[in-house]
C-alpha cells in the first residue's frame, strides 16, 4: 500500500488500474445480490471499455502505477466510488466521497443522488454514515454491451443544501485544501466526523490599506447557520471553512502552527498558479520554530486531556461515555507528536498519515487503547520531539526575508494587474 493517497484528477494512464479495481469491486458488492445473466456479462475487457469515457469525471487516490480507488461523478450523480482491497480500510473511501461532493456543491448541485444495488448492505452503511439517505427503490438501467439491463435500485441522496454551501468568500481563494481528519486519514465511519477546509486569499488594496479593519480571513460554519449561534456543534457532514489573508496565513505559518502547516501538503481541492508559488516557498517557511510550536500543542493538550489546564477537555462526552475518555482529542495529541517528529526529520508532512502510525492513532480513536497507554505514548514522543530541536537539519528560523519579499510582490501583482485579480 502506498504511504498516502493523494486525490488527483484521473490520467488516461490510469485506465488498465481503474478498469481492474472496478471490476473487481463490482463484483465483490454485488455478484451475491444481482442477476446472474448481468454478473456474467461484466467481465474485465467489458470495463475497460467503458473506463477510459470516465476519465474526464474521475478522480483517483495514489499516485500515477499504484492507485487504490476512485470516484465519477456525472451531472447531480455520484455514478461510481469503488476502492481496491488494499485501500479498504484505510479512510480512502470516505476522502474520495468527501472530494466529490465538494465537486458536486462546486458545480452547483443542491440535492446529490446514488444509485446503491439492492442487498448491498456494507455500501448501504457507509454512505448512511456520510449522510446520505435512502430516498425510494427507483428503476435503473444498467449500462452493458448489449443495451441497458433494467434494475431495481435503492437510490439514495443527500442535500448539498444552502447551510453546506457557504456564500462566496469577499475575495477568491489562492489555495484551498481539506484538513481535519479525513486530511490525516485518521477518520473513522461513526456519524460525527464533519469537514474541516482550509483557504488563503489575497484581499484587495483598500482592504489591506484602508482606514477599516484589516481583512483576517473569512470564517463559514454550517452548524451555527443550521443552529442560528456560533458555539453549534458541527455532526457529520457540516462544513467549517477559514480562508486565511496571505498576510495573516504567513504570520502563523512562520511561527510554525501545526493546523496552518497542513496547507503547505495537503492536497488542493483548488490551486492557481500563486498557490503553487505559495506551496514551493515551504523550505523557507519550516524551521526549528515549528517543531517548538508542535511540542507547545503536544504539552498543552496533554494538560487539557488529563485536567491538568483548565480541567478536562470533554466537547465529546459521547465518546467520553464509550471509551471513558475522549479518544478523538487523544488522537489528534498524539498525531501532534508524530508530525512534528517527521516535520523536523525530513522538513515535510506525509498526508495521509504513514503506516503504521495512521493505523495505531485510528485504534486509539476507536478505543483500542487505554489512556495510561496514550499518555506514555505521548511522553515518549515527547521525548523525541524535544531532542529534535537540537538535532533536527532545518534552520533555526525561517527565512523571514524571502517569504516577505514573494508575499509583496504577489500583493502587488494582483493589485496592479488586472488579469490576476480574479485568477
Amino acid at each position: 500500500m502506498p504511504e498516502t493517497h493523494d486525490i488527483r484528477s484521473a490520467e488516461a494512464s490510469d485506465i488498465d488500474q481503474l478498469a481492474r479495481i472496478w471490476h473487481d469491486g463490482w463484483h465483490d458488492a454485488h455478484a451475491a445480490v444481482l442477476p446472474a445473466a448481468l454478473t456474467k456479462i461484466r467481465t474485465l475487457e467489458s470495463f475497460q471499455e467503458r473506463t477510459p469515457a470516465l476519465i474526464p469525471q474521475t478522480r483517483v487516490a495514489g499516485p500515477v502505477g499504484a492507485v487504490v480507488g476512485f470516484c465519477t461523478v456525472q451531472g447531480d450523480e455520484l455514478y461510481q466510488l469503488y476502492v481496491s482491497k488494499a485501500g479498504r480500510g484505510t479512510g480512502v473511501a470516505a476522502t474520495l466521497i468527501a472530494d466529490a461532493e465538494s465537486r458536486l456543491i462546486a458545480a452547483g448541485t443542491k440535492t446529490a443522488w446514488l444509485s446503491c444495488a439492492i442487498g448491498n448492505d456494507r455500501a448501504a452503511r457507509f454512505y448512511e454514515k456520510h449522510g446520505w439517505h435512502r430516498a425510494s427503490i427507483m428503476n435503473y438501467e444498467a449500462q452493458t454491451p448489449q443495451g441497458p439491463f433494467p434494475l431495481e435500485v435503492w437510490r439514495y441522496e443527500k442535500p448539498l443544501r444552502a447551510s453546506l454551501e457557504p456564500p462566496r468568500p469577499p475575495y477568491p481563494p489562492i489555495l484551498r485544501v481539506l484538513v481535519g481528519s479525513t486530511v490525516h486519514g485518521l477518520n473513522v465511519e461513526d456519524g460525527i466526523e464533519d469537514r474541516d477546509e482550509m483557504g488563503v486569499c489575497l484581499e484587495d488594496y483598500a482592504a489591506a490599506q484602508g482606514f477599516g479593519p484589516p481583512f483576517e480571513q473569512y470564517i463559514y460554519r454550517s452548524a451555527a447557520i443550521r443552529e442560528g449561534r456560533p458555539d453549534a456543534k458541527s455532526y457529520a457532514g457540516d462544513l467549517d471553512l477559514v480562508i486565511y489573508s496571505l498576510r495573516k496565513w504567513l504570520r502563523l505559518a512562520l511561527n510554525g502552527s501545526p493546523t496552518i502547516m497542513l496547507l503547505l501538503f495537503a492536497s488542493p481541492l483548488h490551486e492557481d498558479r500563486r498557490g503553487t508559488e505559495l506551496r514551493a516557498l515551504a523550505p523557507a517557511i519550516i524551521s526549528r520554530r515549528a517543531g517548538r510550536a508542535y511540542l507547545g500543542y503536544l504539552d498543552a493538550q496533554r494538560q487539557r486531556l488529563t485536567g491538568e489546564r483548565g480541567g478536562k477537555d470533554v466537547n465529546r462526552p459521547e465518546l467520553v461515555a464509550r471509551y471513558g475518555f475522549d479518544t478523538k482529542y487523544a488522537m489528534h495529541m498524539l498525531r501532534l507528536g508524530y508530525q512534528g517528529i517527521e516535520l523536523m526529520q525530513t522538513g515535510r508532512l506525509s498526508l495521509p498519515m504513514p503506516e503504521p502510525e495512521r493505523t495505531w492513532l485510528r485504534n486509539v480513536r476507536t478505543g483500542g487503547a487505554s489512556l495510561p497507554e496514550v499518555l506514555a505514548r505521548a511522553t515518549d514522543l515527547r521525548a523525541t520531539l524535544e531532542s529534535l530541536l537540537e538535532t533536527s537539519p532545518l534552520p533555526d528560523h525561517p527565512d523571514t526575508a524571502r517569504v516577505e519579499r514573494w508575499m509583496l510582490e504577489t500583493y502587488w501583482a494582483s493589485w496592479t494587474e488586472p488579469t490576476l485579480r480574479d485568477a
